[in-house]
């Protein structure tokens, strides 16, 4: 559509489940997204400056072009919900302390939280990574297997699933001992 100054306003409809938020310039120079709430002025309004104009004879309003969807969510405009915190099972259980308590945090939090698609190989790889850390001495393997077990439940994996992830990675992270600073000599 033209607008009565020169512009140029373009009309995309979004994908359906997605949000998007209005902010001005942040796409590039003079490029603002109306989106949500706001509004954009409709081809055929006629206000003091002039009138919104069609281009060309197509009425329809085109998808959204991937290309655009990327740019748009590269630059804040689309809305992700906010995914609420997971009240983990095994916060009364602290284990290890500093490092070690902190990385079991972070790993058993990965797991919980792992997308449909991505559970196993993300335990599989927090297995590993705390296995390390057992094999430094810094955790109890048995506490590990536990606390493994109940974020990937959380996860949503079968206990099958889970413990045979868990014995694969916790066994490859015990042959690779570390430090704070690295492998074990």
């Amino acid at each position: 559509m033209l607008t009565p100054s020169g512009g140029l306003h373009y009309w995309f409809r979004a994908p359906a489940g997605t949000t998007w938020r209005p902010l001005a310039g942040a796409l590039g120079w003079q490029l603002d997204v109306r989106a949500g709430a706001s509004y954009a002025v409709a081809p055929g309004t006629v206000t003091r400056a002039g009138t919104y104009t069609a281009l060309g004879d197509c009425r329809a309003v085109a998808e959204l072009p991937v290309w655009l969807a990327r740019d748009l969510d590269r630059t804040g405009h689309r809305v992700r919900p906010e995914r609420p915190r997971t009240v983990l099972p095994w916060r009364s259980r602290p284990m290890g302390s500093g490092y070690a308590a902190a990385a079991v945090e972070a790993e058993l939090r990965t797991v919980a939280e792992a997308q449909p698609g991505t559970r196993n190989a993300m335990l599989n790889r927090a297995s590993f990574n705390l296995g390390t850390l057992c094999a430094a001495g810094r955790l109890d393997r048995g506490q590990l297997v536990d606390v493994l077990l109940d974020a990937a439940r959380h996860g949503g994996l079968s206990d099958r699933e889970a413990e045979a992830a868990i014995r694969s990675g916790l066994t490859a992270g015990e042959r690779n001992p570390r430090t704070h600073t690295g492998a074990a000599a």
